[in-house]
């Protein structure tokens, strides 16, 4: 692959080189970004891969580039299941060429295995929205939310797991507002225990305020579960 920087001659090829710093339990595969979508396409072409700290270096074809044109890199780098919470690992991609007329290039980025990574979203919805009839819409929001004595609100809660190791014994406790009541019961759906045992459920009763518990749940990596209840505001 012919490069010309400014007219610089002869012609030279450029190398597309890429190495982790752990010497075991990471890959990285660095992909020519065709579409320059900033991820990775069915179209994209693999340059160039590492394991460990073993970089293969390839010469890939891009064709002839004419000074000021731009080719885009993803990389994508892999923990294995044996690597340990908190490990961190560099991955270092480097752009050169083989006679040394362009200087060469290197970017690193930082990986950190988190074995288990709970995220919480909690929304909120006014009954008037239909929701209770399923509509098929999800009318839930972090925006404020006005409501008057005698109101309906409904309350949604989603717990991801966004780490690498499945979190045993997911705890998940809220309240009903003040000045409100729960309306019905608690309804729990998604990413349970895997054995089928549905978790168990605390909550004050129909009518009355109090604290809402659901424990014993197990998520494995990216799997969630959601909670809703609803409150009537007192009149």
């Amino acid at each position: 692959m012919d490069e010309n920087e400014g007219g610089a001659a002869p012609a030279s090829s450029f190398q597309v080189s890429v190495a982790n710093s752990a010497a075991n339990g990471f890959t990285a595969i660095v992909y020519w970004d065709k579409d320059q979508s900033g991820t990775i396409t069915a179209g994209d072409s693999v340059l160039t891969n590492a394991g460990g700290t073993a970089g293969n270096l390839q010469v890939p074809s891009f064709g002839t580039l004419s000074f000021g044109d731009e080719v885009y890199f993803v990389i994508k780098v892999n923990a294995g299941t044996g690597v340990k919470d908190g490990v961190t690992n560099t991955t270092t991609i480097t752009i050169s060429d083989n006679n040394g007329q362009v200087n060469a290039v290197a970017n690193t980025d930082i990986t950190k295995v988190v074995a288990g990574l709970l995220v919480l979203e909690k929304t909120q919805a006014a009954d008037t929205t239909g929701f209770l009839n399923g509509t098929g819409t999800d009318p839930f929001s972090i925006d404020p939310l006005t409501a008057a004595p005698g109101d309906s609100v409904y309350y949604k809660i989603v717990i991801t797991n966004n780490g690498a190791a499945t979190v045993d014994d997911v705890e998940i406790i809220d309240t009903t507002p003040a000045y409100t009541y729960l309306q019905g019961s608690v309804v729990v759906f998604g990413d349970i225990d895997p054995g089928g045992v549905d978790p168990a459920i605390t909550q004050p009763s129909n009518g009355n305020p109090g604290v809402i518990r659901v424990e014993a749940l197990d998520l494995a990596p990216y799997e969630s579960f959601t909670m809703i209840f609803l409150v009537k505001l007192n009149e």
